[in-house]
Order: structure tokens, then sequence, then C-alpha cells
């Protein structure tokens, strides 16, 4: 896959240090809460009937917040992210060369453990001030990484909007894949994509989790602002 400008490169390179990163110890990958946890878990299963299959769903919120992320925001914690309230985890002044990552986990999924995962969907509210145009770098899902690692790694499709800015009023936008496919995250690396098949074990790990990275500001700084986030998986049981 041939970089074509000085953006997809960053993005790529941000990429291959996040398969470092989240590869390594467990300190460095799947963490223990770093708040206590405050999000909400909504237990609601919708059943829908689709092409004679009983669909369900469940949907949650995050209950982890990744570390090393927390020193780029003035405010952080997975009870901001937890509902549609107006109460925002929201970024420190975000200069040139810096961007915004929003990585979270422990959703607290209880797929059972013989079902077929359908669709995975993402739903961020978000919303962007200063005079700098924000757009998603890199949005993925991580699956646990396999031991003794116990870490995470981006996992099933890149699913960014880069061309699509973020506005200025607060505003939700979903992120979704099916539950399987023949073409994952692309991987620089080896210049190659992988089949990607989530499972029931994978999904409900605490490593699961949620990856965002936005662009470096074009002009002069912005700040990013998160409300709820909430994931659903669509499943059937045989």
């Amino acid at each position: 896959m041939k970089q074509t400008s000085f953006q997809s490169t960053a993005c790529g390179l941000a990429l291959l240090l996040l398969l470092a990163f989240g590869s390594c110890r467990k300190d460095h990958g799947m963490t223990t809460p770093t708040v206590p946890k405050k999000s909400s878990t909504l237990n609601t299963e919708t059943s829908i009937v689709n092409d004679a299959t009983l669909v369900l769903s469940q949907t949650r919120t995050a209950n982890s917040w990744e570390p090393f992320t927390t020193s780029q925001y003035a405010q952080w914690g997975t009870q901001y992210v937890a509902a549609d309230d107006n109460s925002y985890a929201f970024t420190k002044k975000v200069l040139k060369v810096q961007r915004v990552y929003l990585i979270l986990h422990d959703f607290d999924f209880t797929i059972p453990s013989n079902a077929v995962i359908h669709n995975i969907t993402a739903r961020v509210r978000r919303f962007k001030t200063g005079g700098s145009q924000v757009k998603d770098c890199f949005v993925h899902l991580l699956a646990p990484q396999p031991d003794p690692y116990e870490g995470w790694l981006p996992y099933g499709v890149e699913m960014a909007n880069p061309a699509n800015l973020w506005p200025g009023i607060e505003t939700e936008v979903s992120y979704s894949q099916s539950g399987s496919g023949p073409n994952g995250i692309f991987d620089p690396e080896n210049n190659i994509t992988k089949p990607y098949q989530w499972t029931p074990t994978m999904i409900n790990h605490p490593a699961f989790g949620f990856y965002l990275l936005t662009n470096f500001p074009d002009k002069n700084f912005y700040y990013a602002y998160f409300d709820q986030l909430q994931m659903t998986v669509e499943y059937s049981v045989p």
C-alpha cells in the first residue's frame, strides 16, 4: 500500500507504534481502571429477525481508560463518556506536533460462548474547538493479545472517516464493522491485510476496546471533547 501524503505516512507510523506498544508487557497494554468504575452498563438486549435468524444485541460503556493517554487531557475518566449528559472528557490545547488518543477498554460484555458475532458498532459523541481542523486518523477496535503478553492489538476493520471534519457542536458518529471479513486492518510492516473473526471470548475480555487517533493540527491548535461512547454487539446463538 503506497503512502501518498504526509498525513497517510504519519498515520502509518502511528499504527506501527501502536502495534509495538500494544504488544508489550501487561502494564503497557491491558490495564486496571484508572478511576473507580462509574460508567453505566446498559443491560438491555434487543431481538430482531434477520433472514430467519434471531439476532440479539448488548450495549455497553467502558470501565477502563488507557493510562498513557491521560497527560493529554484536562479532564478524563470513563464517567465522562458513560452518558449523554454534557459532562465531557476534554483535552488540553493540542498543538502542531501533537494529536489526540481516545483508548477505552473493559466494556463488560457477556456474550454467550457459542454465539456468532454479526456486527459491532461504536457510537461516539464528540466535537472540537479551536482554529484547526480535526479529522480521524485511525479508528478501530482492540482485541486481547494472546498470552504471555496480556496486552492488546488493533483488530478487525479500520473504521476512520479521514475525509470528514469534526464539527464545532456535539455530534454523534457511528463506526461499524461486521463480525468477520476477508480484509482486516492493513499491516504496513508486512504490506498485507488479514482475515478477521470476532469471537465472544475476544469481546468479553477486559482488553477488548475502542481506539481513536486524530490528525495533527493543520493551523494553530484545537481542543477535542468527548461525551458518551457506546459499544453495541449484535450476535446470534445457534
